[in-house]
């Protein structure tokens, strides 16, 4: 498994989302199993039997991932259909799989992997060929050799704007966060992926026959795992490439998606110019998340007072109804801080619609009160940062001043003696 600092840097990045719909190892397997079986002399319908108990066998024991699930299903589908002289169209087989996937698991509706691993292989399905003849013959027509140079690029390029433009608004519900990394980046990560999986895949096969070649074979899968988590590094250099933001509202999404649909479908191309207008105007409400359409509003009572689960720690937010607001303490814990504040302490401001905080105090520089604070700092600044028991030399609460300092957040000590005073009525 990742780790919870990999993890965030993956998801950032975009290449997150290339883990979790690549099925490529379903793909090679099976194909691999053709080739050997045909080049064996086994008869069409006896390899194809057994090609698909063998991808079943296969899918068991490696997990029940919805790419996994995906690819698998899918594989069994176009030989099950081989075997009965009939050719299913791609969009067919990804619905049908779909569908028994979702009978097979119904909650896996509401799955991160299941609707990233869907929702990008359908807009491949649906437009990626299309989008990579258009761009072609606009910048090489003809078939030349500058063409069949321009395809493999062009071809991922377009699969990437693709299947980003199908998880925006996913990354943006279940992640916070809306990444324009992975547009570059899927470039090197989609090849990188396939190396990882070719050469994982030759190291199980020479394992049992050649300890050195196995070696040499899990060196490669390595040097390309490496490769692709350490590309994810971009967004550490350039973090304006990642926009956090909270979640859009079901009217939003629904706007969304109904305006892709319109870009894609090639029934709707009378429509395209005016769908592609709505779709980045949705796009802009969700970059822009408008308080209006994402969040319930401050409340109607003169003081609520929230206290927020985030563990072990502290973490309390008092609002008015006039939209001032406070949080005391910033939860976290050892180890645990930027999972804490970035997706337990942050979301839940949203939702209780505070985008920009008047004051956040730190009542001490322990963990678990002033961990999550570099979250806050970055996505709901705060006007004022109140310091509660000063530290001297403290790394944490160093650390939290100098981000403070580059926000032009105004960092104040509180002692004993010091009053303040706010009206409610």
């Amino acid at each position: 498994g990742l780790d919870d600092e990999t993890t965030p840097r993956l998801q950032e990045s975009g290449i997150y989302q290339v883990i979790a719909i690549f099925g490529g190892n379903i793909a090679i397997l099976a194909t691999c199993l053709l080739v050997v079986g045909r080049a064996g002399g086994v008869g069409p319908r006896v390899l194809a039997f057994a090609v698909i108990g063998l991808l079943g066998a296969y899918a068991f024991v490696v997990g029940r991932e919805a790419s996994v699930a995906r690819a698998t299903t899918a594989a069994v589908l176009w030989l099950a259909g081989g075997l009965l002289d009939h050719r299913a169209a791609a969009l067919g087989v990804l619905a049908t799989t779909a569908v028994l996937v979702v009978l097979w698991s119904p909650l896996s509706v509401v799955d991160t992997g299941f609707l990233l691993t869907f929702g990008a292989t359908l807009a491949l399905v649906l437009s990626a060929a299309r989008m990579t003849v258009w761009v072609l013959d606009r910048l090489a027509p003809g078939d030349g050799l500058r063409r069949r140079w321009l395809r493999s690029p062009v071809a991922v390029l377009a699969a990437t704007v693709c299947a980003e433009a199908a998880l925006l608004p996913v990354g943006v519900v279940f992640f916070y966060r809306a990444t324009f990394a992975g547009l570059g980046l899927n470039l090197l990560a989609i090849p990188l992926m396939t190396v990882v999986q070719l050469a994982g895949l030759a190291t199980l096969v020479a394992a049992p026959l050649s300890g050195p070649l196995a070696g040499a074979a899990g060196f490669v899968a390595h040097l390309a795992a490496e490769g692709l988590v350490e590309s994810a590094r971009l967004v550490d250099w350039l973090p304006a490439l990642v926009h956090r933001v909270p979640p859009p509202s079901p009217l939003t999404l629904v706007v969304y998606y109904v305006a892709l649909g319109g870009c894609l479908l090639p029934a709707l191309s009378r429509w395209r110019a005016e769908a592609g207008a709505a779709l980045v105007l949705a796009a802009l409400v969700i970059l822009r998340a408008p308080v209006a359409l994402s969040a319930p509003g401050p409340p109607t009572a003169p003081l609520r007072v929230t206290f927020l689960d985030v563990g072990q720690g502290d973490a309390t937010l008092v609002q008015t109804a006039d939209g001032w607001s406070m949080l005391v303490d910033a939860g976290g814990g050892q180890g645990r801080s930027p999972v804490i504040g970035e997706r337990v302490l942050v979301p839940a401001l949203w939702a209780l619609s505070v985008r920009r905080l008047d004051v956040a105090v730190v009542t001490h520089g322990g963990p678990d009160h002033a961990g999550g604070l570099g979250a806050v700092l970055r996505d709901v600044r705060p006007d004022e940062v109140w310091e509660g028991i000063p530290v001297p030399g403290h790394s944490l609460l160093t650390e939290l001043r100098e981000r403070a300092d580059a926000a032009s957040v105004r960092w104040r000590p509180v002692v004993a003696g010091h009053t303040w005073e706010r009206g409610l009525l």
